[in-house]
């Protein structure tokens, strides 16, 4: 409705009006979709009378192009009913800044969730679980202190303190009957949560083209794997944050193998910056219309991501020993590698393999090839010496290993 309004000459008074008039029609919209026509006449009475919190939610959502309109229809509105003491516009940072800024608008940053907020999320969760009848008040309580313990843990203590992760958490937790004891179990199942969000376009116009890709979940977690690897390889040499520019970005996903045009490339980021989650933007805003950069706004994801493409295709132990060439930098990526082709792609005889070539017969004369048996060790700790001595698939596995890596 705001795109098609044509305002032209009219005056402020008028604009306004017609603003207002969209806001209103979208509500009734809204509430005749939730079955709840009879309260359009009750949130009018509400809003003259001033017993409203008024909530304006994803300011960022908005395409670029409409955010100037969709922030008069705000200010408009606002203005339309002067009672109303409290008036609350959602948006990610990036999105509010320079003309973006509402006049009269104090800006606060939403902080990360301490012990006491996680806890009381959790509690508030499954207590609205109960009250919509998907189980006992007992099974809830019961629950909530399970997903408490395991969020407030050292693994997840980070993760939970941001609100949609810790979502995303008690839906996995929720649906699994607990969240999965090994951790890349728990990264996997909280992606395709994210992923699944990003498919749910919310209103937002894409072509035929880019809803393929989206809907496509393979695709979809390539290209999420191997940005994530990009960034940590930029890191990794430079030191220096782990931004990617956006043309590189253009250049790498226009490739065959993934988007394969850079039209689509370039509009599969501006929908990734819309609808934020794994991957947001940085910079640009209305003056460019699009970011400049791009990052995982949480490192463990980063890491589980780039582990999964390490472990991609065929040359998997040159892939780890050239990573462990270059330092520290990458054992723990290294390490969520092992535990996917574990836990989540049960692969182990391929863990097997990887183990043996990063333990060669030679032994290790450099800092590189030191790190890498050290992470042949901690696979094999992965897997379990009973599980190794039974393995007797090659004549250089086995005991034979065993007899190698020890003593090393």
């Amino acid at each position: 409705a705001l795109a098609a309004l044509s305002l032209g000459s009219v005056s402020d008074r008028e604009r306004d009006r017609q603003l207002v008039a969209i806001v209103r029609q979208h509500w009734k919209a809204e509430m005749a979709e939730m079955a709840a026509p009879d309260c359009a006449e009750a949130l009018e009475q509400a809003l003259d009378g001033g017993n409203v919190l008024l909530i304006f939610d994803g300011l960022d959502e908005v395409a670029e192009r409409l955010r100037p309109r969709a922030r008069q229809a705000v200010q408009a509105a606002a203005a339309a009913f002067p009672a109303v003491s409290h008036v609350i516009v959602t948006s990610r940072i990036r999105s509010y800044a320079g003309r973006a800024v509402l006049p009269g608008f104090t800006a606060h940053t939403l902080a990360p969730f301490d012990q006491d907020k996680i806890g009381r999320f959790v509690g508030a969760w499954y207590e609205a679980q109960a009250e919509l009848g998907r189980m006992t008040f007992d099974k809830a309580r019961e629950d909530a202190a399970d997903l408490r313990r395991a969020a407030l843990s050292s693994d997840l203590r980070e993760l939970a303190s941001n609100p949609m992760l810790l979502t995303t958490m008690a839906i996995v937790h929720q649906k699994e009957i607990g969240l999965p004891k090994e951790r890349v179990r728990l990264y996997s199942k909280a992606v395709e949560v994210l992923l699944v969000r990003w498919q749910k376009r919310k209103g937002i116009a894409v072509s035929e083209e880019l809803a393929a890709v989206i809907r496509d979940d393979l695709k979809m977690r390539s290209i999420l794997e191997l940005i994530a690897y990009m960034a940590h390889q930029r890191q990794a040499r430079s030191r220096s944050d782990d931004k990617l520019e956006r043309g590189d970005l253009v250049t790498l996903l226009e490739k065959p193998e993934y988007l394969g045009k850079t039209a689509l490339a370039s509009d599969f980021l501006d929908y990734v910056d819309l609808r934020a989650g794994l991957l947001v933007g940085h910079g640009g805003g209305e003056e460019i219309g699009y970011p400049q950069t791009y990052s995982f706004p949480h490192r463990t994801f980063q890491e589980y991501l780039a582990g999964c493409h390490m472990i991609a295709g065929r040359g998997v132990a040159r892939e780890y020993r050239q990573r462990a060439a270059e330092g520290d930098y990458w054992a723990l990526a290294a390490q969520y590698g092992a535990e996917e082709m574990l836990y989540n792609r049960r692969v182990p005889e391929n863990l097997f393999d990887l183990a043996y070539q990063l333990c060669p017969a030679a032994g290790p004369t450099n800092q590189g090839q030191w790190r890498a048996l050290l992470w042949s060790g901690q696979i094999a700790a992965l897997v379990t010496r009973p599980a190794i001595e039974a393995d007797t698939a090659g004549p250089d596995g086995s005991v034979a290993y065993l007899g190698r890596l020890i003593p090393r």
